[in-house]
């Protein structure tokens, strides 16, 4: 049963709980974190859990029945027998092997399959079956102990028929195992090996009393199908890891006991009439992970199982309720760049979770803030990148990386800005905020060099501004602080008495906007201005052109320069006049008319002009 209390999800603060309760039977765990780092001592612990020895390979793959070396060498692997105590321990029972051999020809027995099968039995009770222990799954101790159980009875009675080259098998019902001679598909019989005359049991009332007795386990006649079903070799090994699985359970060792359990399902799949399947098995021990707060530990082991076991919807399960519960545990501890980990890594198993997809949200909210707080803006640029790439169809993160982007490019130098700038927009083209941004940025970096007097940088950057592509959109910001700035440094040129800085700057404006009134303004006070000063100064020629080139773009004032122009050439005419320069008098008011055609002033003037000369012939 999933318990779930949603995780509200807020720009500034994650509050809220994501809980999920895990169950089995009795078992219930609710999910808490301290640690929060997978330990490697851990994942090597448990990837050697998870590999099988070149013996346990063999047993899994050797299909059944096994011959006796197998048997016997399985046997003793299920049992838990060292590697290097291997060889002693099946010497042994070649040993005891061997003994019954000897035996069976001194007590002269036939070798009738059914005869010797029985023989087999009573031998082993009088050499080795001493005495029952329901706790002694063992094959091993058997030899060292003469203990048994009905499972390690079974089997040791198993593996010393197929001595004989006599199959046996076995039946399992809801609380015991039998060994069972198959003669045919009709006839099989039934073998009880925790007492001494327990071949074919139903024969024998007495033997049953004393099995009763002795165990405390009601036999199952063959007749009685539902409680009781044949296994192979496979199956009864399997018993031997069930059976020790639910000894290491008890004494608390869950990885041991899950190692054993992997075992038994590898080989066999899950037992019939056992409570022990694999299924519950790793849920309890992921549940004891999960109670001693390894989280990490318990994900890496689910990891692990889910691939080799994708058919079995509990590990999904599982890993689910962690990865919920754990990252809305690290979210609420503000350990935020491990909670964004955590869900990601759950979203590669549960792609579309609105549960983990929220988790991921409020860790990487609150993980961005705390970096763009601290003025972290690579990170905090990267994760809201992330975010943007995780969910396409949400503006709110795009959003906050525009204005990551922008107090990163204002705590920036320029210089610098832009390249943060222009990077940007070549991951969000599409943006047109990021954009008009940038125009802004211009703007305002253009309007300190201004407030430091030094308006031809923030001409200079606005002019590159106009030239930048990625801000066409925006020249309509541009352009009139482009313009104010070129009017304004014309007045400071023209307060200079820098007449051609001026003139070129007003050109520029101009161009911009032929229609401006201050720079229309601007450019009749400056060319006038500019002309009086030269003429002062007594270069006529120049102050003529320029003068004639005022009057070309003035749009207001036309007719001062007409007269300015009608003064200088009348003044300068008549100073050649008065100087008897008649040819020079007469050429000057002539050069005047051409200018100024209908300049009824310089017409009558060089009329006297010319008379003066006539005159004087």
């Amino acid at each position: 049963m999933l318990t779930i209390r949603f995780l509200s999800l807020l720009i500034c603060v994650v509050v809220g709980v994501t809980q999920i309760a895990i169950s089995q039977e009795k078992q219930v765990v609710t999910l808490n974190l301290i640690k929060t780092t997978n330990d490697n001592d851990f994942t090597n612990d448990f990837d050697q859990m998870l590999q099988l020895s070149p013996l346990e390979q063999k047993m899994m793959s050797t299909k059944a029945p096994y011959n006796y070396n197998d048997y016997v060498n399985f046997s003793l692997s299920a049992s838990g027998v060292e590697p290097n105590k291997m060889v002693e321990s099946k010497k042994k029972i070649d040993q005891l092997i061997s003994q019954l051999k000897k035996e069976l020809v001194l007590r002269q027995i036939s070798e009738n399959t059914l005869s010797r099968s029985d023989h087999i039995l009573q031998l082993l009770h009088i050499l080795i079956f001493g005495q029952y222990n329901s706790k002694q799954n063992r094959i091993d101790q058997i030899i060292s102990q003469h203990s048994f159980n009905c499972v390690s009875s079974a089997i040791f009675y198993a593996i010393a028929c197929r001595g004989f080259n006599i199959k046996i098998t076995g039946v399992v019902t809801t609380d015991h195992v039998l060994a069972q001679l198959k003669l045919s598909d009709t006839t099989k019989i039934d073998i009880e090996t925790t007492v001494k005359f327990g071949f074919d049991p139903s024969s024998k009332t007495g033997i049953l009393d004393q099995f009763g007795q002795l165990t405390g386990f009601t036999y199952v006649d063959p007749k009685n199908y539902g409680q009781r079903q044949e296994i192979n070799d496979h199956q009864m090994l399997s018993l031997i890891y069930s059976n020790r699985y639910d000894q290491m359970t008890k004494q608390g060792q869950l990885k041991e006991a899950t190692a054993l359990l992997y075992r038994a399902y590898l080989l066999a799949g899950d037992l019939p009439f056992t409570s022990n399947t694999w299924e519950n098995a790793i849920n309890n021990y992921i549940v004891s992970l999960e109670n001693a707060e390894r989280s990490p530990d318990a994900l890496y082991a689910l990891s692990k199982l889910v691939v080799l076991f994708p058919k079995i919807d509990k590990i999904s399960q599982l890993q689910y309720s962690i990865y919920i519960n754990w990252t809305q545990q690290l979210v609420e501890n503000e350990k935020y760049q491990l909670a964004i980990t955590t869900a990601s890594e759950g979203l590669t198993y549960f792609a579309n979770d609105i549960l983990l997809k929220q988790n991921l949200k409020a860790a990487s909210l609150n993980r961005f803030y705390l970096l763009s707080k601290a003025n972290d803006f690579e990170p905090a640029f990267k994760l809201i990148e992330q975010m943007i790439n995780q969910f396409p169809a949400e503006g709110d993160f795009q959003t906050l990386a525009i204005n990551l982007i922008s107090n990163h490019a204002k705590s920036s130098p320029f210089h610098i800005a832009e390249d943060i700038f222009l990077n940007s927009i070549s991951k969000f083209p599409q943006n047109l905020k990021l954009k008009e941004l940038f125009a802004y940025h211009y703007i305002r970096e253009a309007e300190k060099w201004k407030l430091q007097e030094n308006l031809s940088k923030g001409i200079d950057l606005l002019h590159k501004a106009q030239r930048e592509s990625t801000i066409k959109p925006f020249q309509s910001m541009i352009r009139p602080k482009l313009l104010s700035m070129l009017n304004n440094l014309s007045l400071k040129l023209l307060n200079d008495e820098n007449y051609s800085q001026a003139k070129i700057t007003i050109e520029q404006g101009l161009e911009l906007d032929p229609n401006s009134k201050p720079l229309n303004n601007n450019w009749d006070v400056v060319m006038l201005q500019w002309g009086q000063q030269t003429y002062n100064r007594g270069d006529f020629k120049a102050a003529i052109q320029i003068l004639v080139d005022g009057r070309e773009k003035s749009k207001k004032d036309r007719q001062t320069f007409n007269q300015l122009i009608e003064a200088y050439y009348n003044e300068t005419a008549f100073q050649l006049l008065d100087a008897k320069k008649f040819e020079a008098s007469i050429i000057r008011f002539e050069e005047g008319l051409k200018l100024l055609p209908k300049s009824t002033t310089l017409k009558h003037n060089l009329e006297v002009a010319q008379s003066e000369s006539r005159s004087k012939k």
